[in-house]
């Protein structure tokens, strides 16, 4: 169920700072056996040269020291997190009678609890590829083939796609692929001559390809009601479920790279003389990384927050959105449960953008969480506000 126990973390962990200590403690041997050596009067050059290599070799030793002991605290950490879901377990499935081992609701909460120590196990490994290297992981983005033609960068990322990116490609072929780090860019319309082009950016769940073909759908359905582009854009590990969503690192990392393509997707349409109105449109997880890409810095004419838990700052004073006349829209509405995790005086990602305080334009809704994509009203702002009327 879960890829490793904590109890194994922990073993390699406690290795790992052995192996350091025992690191470390020959290489103070060492610095102090040439110490003594020099201070008996033994001063030839051969000798000092022979020294300072030594010495050389020792400093390279510390810095992979120092990524050992890097290392063997984060797979402490991660051992804690997972220690707490195995108590969880541990509690829940010996008092469960035979008939609620075997239904469909404990099967659903078993799949969870995978899915959560699945999501830990890859923020372990991006930690440590991060210690170990210095970089983020390789990314591909937009910008790296700023020299090709839509069509053509659709069947360079289609010939390299896995099976279920091919897939949605053949549901929906009038749509183009564009390049992606995690998940999937999927295009809709002309974007680089559109009068407008919105980027539609789900949240949690959506990193499951099961359901890309309904958010391609209302991708597609945002195209249509705006008479410009879109894009379904998630390019991001999105969270598998709320507990993981109160991590910032997958919208830190994914507002980095929509700040890439909202530039890229302004640069695209400039060199054939357009000057689109750009729209970022972000759901749920999907509003938080929206705001870490435009507190830092993003190519948008405006900015619309539906369903949010918060973007990350405190006003909508603190984004900064590089366009004509920049709007800041948020709507949440009231049967939405989301605004139980921001609740008055604010939740782990920041303020309600729908609360006046924010300092947002606030749209009127209603339905759920999910409700904002079928909704005629909403639909039809979205168009007046492409529209530049």
């Amino acid at each position: 169920m879960l890829p490793l126990t904590s109890a194994e973390l922990e073993e390699v962990a406690a290795e790992l700072d052995a192996v350091a200590a025992r690191q470390t403690s020959t290489i103070a041997s060492v610095g102090e056996g040439w110490s003594a050596f020099f201070a008996r009067g033994n001063e030839a050059d051969f000798l000092a040269a022979a020294a300072s290599s030594d010495f050389d070799l020792l400093a390279a030793r510390s810095e992979a020291i120092a990524e050992m002991t890097a290392v063997a605290g984060v797979l402490g950490s991660t051992a804690r997190s997972l220690r707490s879901i195995e108590v969880d377990l541990s509690r829940v499935l010996p008092t469960a009678d035979a008939a609620t081992q075997k239904s469909p609701e404990m099967a659903a909460f078993l799949t969870e609890i995978g899915a959560i120590g699945h999501a830990i196990d890859d923020a372990c490994a991006l930690e440590i590829a991060f210690i170990c290297t210095g970089q983020e992981p390789t990314s591909r983005s937009l910008s790296d083939y700023s020299g090709a033609d839509l069509q053509t960068i659709h069947e360079i990322v289609l010939a390299e796609a896995p099976p279920e990116v091919r897939e949605l490609a053949a549901q929906f072929p009038d749509a183009r692929l564009l390049p992606a780090s995690d998940g999937v860019v999927l295009a809709f319309g002309e974007i680089e001559t559109a009068p407008s082009v919105t980027t539609v950016i789900p949240g949690v769940g959506s990193a499951d390809p099961a359901g890309w073909p309904g958010y391609a759908r209302r991708t597609q359905d945002i195209a249509a009601s705006t008479k410009g582009a879109s894009v379904l854009w998630i390019d991001y590990r999105a969270p598998a479920n709320l507990l993981a969503a109160t991590a910032t690192y997958p919208a830190a990392t994914g507002g980095g790279r929509l700040q890439d393509f909202q530039a890229e997707l302004r640069r695209r349409s400039a060199r054939r003389g357009n000057d689109p109105h750009l729209t970022v449109l972000g759901h749920s997880y999907g509003t938080v990384v929206a705001g870490h890409a435009a507190a830092a810095g993003l190519n948008v004419d405006a900015l619309v927050l539906a369903g949010s838990p918060g973007i990350g700052v405190k006003h909508a004073d603190d984004l900064d959105l590089r366009g004509e006349n920049p709007r800041v829209i948020a709507v949440t509405s009231p049967a939405d449960p989301i605004s139980l995790t921001v609740g008055t005086v604010g939740g782990v990602h920041g303020p309600d953008p729908a609360d006046p305080a924010f300092g947002a334009e606030v749209w009127p809704a209603t339905g759920g969480h999910s409700s904002y994509w079928n909704d005629p009203e909403f639909h039809r702002r979205l168009q007046g506000l492409t529209s530049r009327s």
